[in-house]
């Protein structure tokens, strides 16, 4: 029983095997067609039905059927379009013009006609069509990789821009967390002109974290000191200048700037901070001698060094200037010509009693409308009854001239209208018997004194030299 049900079960799966055999020899052969085999320069062979019967052939006339596609090895015609979807297995048609094909040509140029105007075709083609067409998985997710980079780089050029403009004009980046900070709210603002900014704002990932904006900060700043650099380069000779301050962060740094001439033209470029925990010139020097060796720079190409007065950097001894000597002898050390002028204003004022008088009356005056509000807004209303603009008047700086000049031309501009406003705060009631008022009575009567308006002149002279 068993080997009765062994060959039952063999002798079915051998007649499947025939089957598709048969079957596969009914379907026209498309591997090597991309498009309807239609040869026209051809003599079609003529098939009998018997010896009497007048033999028939295919006619090319009938390629006017763009999908009609004749089988030379079974001398049939068959639809392209439907044999190839039912090779994908997008049709399961058995429609003569699929499976056996078409040989009966008496009876051919209705079905080729009928076929044409079938919706089956009709739809199979259009199936096919956008089948074939379409991209494969490979080509449509490459495409979107392509569209997601374009869209990441449009994104990144927008915030390095932004970055680059809150830099250049001195802003704060980050500014209020809370509220966003300059740089969101300006990324917020362009993404009004930016059709991809909204999305990619919201993303996690938006390379708008501080740890991001710094990284692009100095890599700007590594890309312009390599162009300071290739300028340099190009000079081949140029001078050092240097000076040590104190930032906001009591932090002790030192400013590096190289100086050069193109032409007989010169420019000057900045080079970078360095922190420095010591001021001696042995510190100064190696971290000047280091920044030149960092950048590419020859020490020996060196033609003159500049920095202030100071014992530590002008020493013939120890100084910075003596150091970098020692490396290259023709590094000619120039005393920092502002640092000169601002000195030798600085002693020739204090040395005349007639300057410093009046200088001292202006910096007075700048102290008792800079210290109050309320003051302030009196020299504004004197100002308003004058009908003038009222000028910011500020106490005098120490160690920049040019910011003495421009207090200066303000008190004169306005010299009658600072009198009667440090009058009218002489009287306030607020301000009597405290120094205010005795202050600002004192010098009302020292700004009406010829003398002192006629030294504040000449001290606005000598200061816009």
């Amino acid at each position: 029983m068993f080997v009765k049900k062994k060959e039952k079960v063999f002798l079915l799966f051998f007649l499947f095997l025939l089957a598709m055999s048969e079957l596969g020899s009914e379907l026209a052969d498309l591997t090597a067609f991309t498009q309807p085999n239609q040869p026209n320069n051809r003599a079609f062979p003529v098939s009998k039905k018997s010896e009497k019967s007048q033999g028939r052939a295919f006619s090319s006339s009938w390629f006017k059927y763009r999908w009609l596609h004749y089988d030379e090895a079974l001398d049939a015609a068959f639809c392209f379009s439907c044999s190839k979807a039912h090779s994908l297995n997008m049709s399961r048609s058995k429609s003569p013009f699929v499976i056996g094909g078409v040989r009966d040509w008496g009876k051919a140029a209705e079905k080729i006609h009928k076929h044409d105007e079938s919706k089956d075709h009709a739809d199979i083609t259009s199936q096919l069509h956008s089948f074939l067409t379409q991209p494969s998985v490979v080509a449509q997710l490459s495409s979107q990789v392509s569209k997601d980079q374009e869209k990441a780089v449009k994104c990144l050029e927008v915030i390095i821009q932004s970055l680059m403009y809150l830099a250049a004009q001195g802003l704060a980046i980050r500014g209020q967390e809370s509220e966003g900070g300059n740089f969101k709210k300006l990324l917020q603002l362009r993404a009004q002109d930016c059709v991809e900014m909204p999305s990619w704002l919201a993303r996690d990932r938006n390379w708008t974290s501080p740890q991001i904006q710094n990284e692009i900060i100095n890599i700007a700043a590594q890309l312009l000191k390599k162009k300071f650099v290739e300028k340099i380069r190009a000079a081949k000779y140029f001078s050092l200048m240097a000076d040590e301050s104190t930032d906001l962060a009591c932090r002790e740094q030192v400013s590096v700037c190289a100086r050069v001439s193109f032409k007989l033209e010169v420019e000057e470029f900045f080079l970078g901070f360095h922190d420095t925990a010591s001021t001696t010139g042995d510190s100064i020097a190696t971290i000047l001698l280091d920044a030149i060796k960092d950048l590419g720079l020859d020490i020996h190409n060196c033609r003159g060094q500049t920095y202030d007065g100071a014992a530590n950097m002008s020493g013939h001894v120890k100084g910075v200037q003596a150091r970098i000597l020692e490396v290259e002898p023709r590094a000619v050390y120039t005393h920092c010509s502002n640092h000169v002028l601002n000195l030798a204003l600085q002693d020739g004022t204090e040395s005349n009693k007639f300057l410093q008088g009046a200088l001292e009356i202006a910096h007075e005056t700048g102290k008792l409308f800079n210290e109050s509000a309320k003051r302030v807004n009196i020299l504004e209303t004197v100002a308003a009854e004058h009908e003038t603009e009222m000028l910011t008047v500020k106490p005098l700086c120490k160690t920049r001239w040019t910011v003495r000049h421009h207090s200066l031309n303000h008190i004169l501009r306005q010299y009658g209208i600072l009198i009667e406003a440090l009058e009218e705060v002489s009287t306030l009631d607020s301000c009597r018997g405290q120094d205010v008022s005795v202050k600002a009575a004192g010098l009302v009567v020292m700004m009406r004194n010829t003398t002192t308006y006629f030294a504040l002149c000449v001290a606005r002279c000598v200061r816009s030299l």
